[in-house]
């Protein structure tokens, strides 16, 4: 087996948060960095009556190339609409139009559904339907909204085990890219490192971060809640939120203690519309099994390494996972989480921490020169063109969890 070469593993842990000025889904910006890594600052091409433009508001990034046409007329926007920054609209935006001789705007609200568009000539919209939908579903309201949390958690578990895959085989992965053929890290070495289609090229990350998690979730320095949001089995779609913990009352990481009892951080919402930062829709259950996953969807990976907390996202995450049931009620859930997670991305987790805020003796310049060097070498190899551009820039990886009921009671 290959072995990586560790310049540096320290037994401490040094907690890190973004900035709170950093903003969130439908926050005000004016550009990129006035946003949460994962997402973007957006401003429309059309413009309103008399030259006013409309404000910048963050959002996720687009989905696929056909999602982000310019536009330059009300006739272009048949569709989602691209904008500034390479983002698009995720929920049905107004389309604004000008009667020039009033001098007035006029909003019409696009169907609740946009499909992919076609070629103007085509003039034709096709929906692709994987599953038959019930009619009465619950769908979250990711719109910004009054923001008014309540104490309604349910079927709510917290992580006994959260760690990063440590190679490309079964059980450390997904094959994310549906090809058996291809897998991650080491595919070319002698034996390789991965197979059956697994993808985890950053497993290296685990390597040196999963001594530090493991501590973390044991002595309960890391409460992470997991909550299956509108969870059911009548083929209805549900979500699969990660929520930070706060201990209320027991011993510092207990589960299944008579008085462990937990609250849930508010730093786990969006601050304008009070849905989970972190949550992959799209999930269904068959049987025993939960798949989740979705292109718009971003997972917030906090991770421990080299003694420094940081927060990378993931895009495109996909879950699978068994759940253990006593009756109707989910006693256990042992699954793995995968996504991809871009290099400017994780070397900017480590960038964003202030030189003071390194453990004594740690150089943060080496810190970040070890993992450009770990990219360059193919330690982590990068396995997946997110952009569509001819060139990978981002790299698979697999997080193993597993996780069983506690009790939680309220907001702190």
């Amino acid at each position: 087996m290959k072995k990586f070469k560790l310049k540096f593993i320290i037994p401490m842990v040094i907690f890190f948060q973004l900035p709170a000025c950093l903003g969130g889904i439908g926050d005000e910006c004016k550009n990129d960095s006035d946003c949460r890594s994962g997402l973007v600052c957006f401003i429309p091409q059309v413009e309103i009556c008399g030259g006013e433009w409309q404000k910048g508001t963050c959002r996720r990034p687009c989905k696929t190339d056909n999602d982000c046409r310019d536009c330059e007329a009300d006739s272009d926007c048949s569709g989602p609409v691209c904008v500034m920054g390479g983002a698009c609209f995720e929920e049905p935006p107004p389309i604004i139009s000008c009667d020039a001789s009033s001098d007035t705007i006029t909003e019409d609200i696009r169907p609740d559904q946009i499909p992919d568009i076609k070629t103007e000539d085509e003039k034709t919209l096709d929906v692709e339907v994987e599953r038959e939908i019930p009619e009465d579903c619950f769908t979250r309201d990711l719109t910004p909204h009054e923001c008014n949390l309540q104490n309604q958690f349910e079927n709510i578990l917290k992580a006994t085990s959260f760690r990063v895959g440590e190679n490309g085989h079964p059980g450390s992965g997904l094959n994310l890219d549906n090809n058996i053929a291809t897998c991650s890290p080491g595919a070319n070495q002698n034996p390789p490192l991965c197979s059956d289609g697994i993808d985890n090229a950053m497993a290296l990350l685990g390597i040196m971060g999963n001594p530090s998690l493991d501590i973390a979730i044991t002595d309960g320095t890391m409460n992470i809640l997991i909550q299956l949001s509108g969870f059911n089995d009548s083929g209805c779609p549900f979500y699969v939120d990660f929520l930070k913990g706060i201990l209320i009352s027991g011993t510092p990481g207990c589960v299944n203690e008579p008085d462990c009892t937990y609250a849930v951080s508010t730093d786990s919402f969006d601050s304008q519309n009070c849905f989970p930062i972190s949550f992959v829709g799209n999930a269904f259950m068959d049987g025993n099994r939960l798949t989740a996953g979705g292109e718009e969807f971003i997972y917030y990976f906090d991770a421990i390494v080299v003694g420094l907390h940081i927060v990378i996202p993931v895009l495109r995450p996909e879950i699978e996972a068994q759940i253990e049931f006593e009756g109707n009620i989910p006693k256990k859930i042992t699954g793995i989480l995968g996504g991809y997670i871009k290099e400017e991305d994780f070397i900017g987790a480590f960038e964003s921490i202030p030189e003071e805020n390194y453990p004594p003796g740690i150089s943060k310049d080496d810190i970040i020169q070890l993992w450009k060097n770990a990219y360059s070498s193919g330690q982590i190899e990068k396995d997946m063109d997110l952009d569509n551009d001819g060139t990978a820039e981002s790299s698979s990886i697999g997080i193993l969890f597993e996780a069983i009921p506690v009790l939680v009671h309220g907001i702190s």
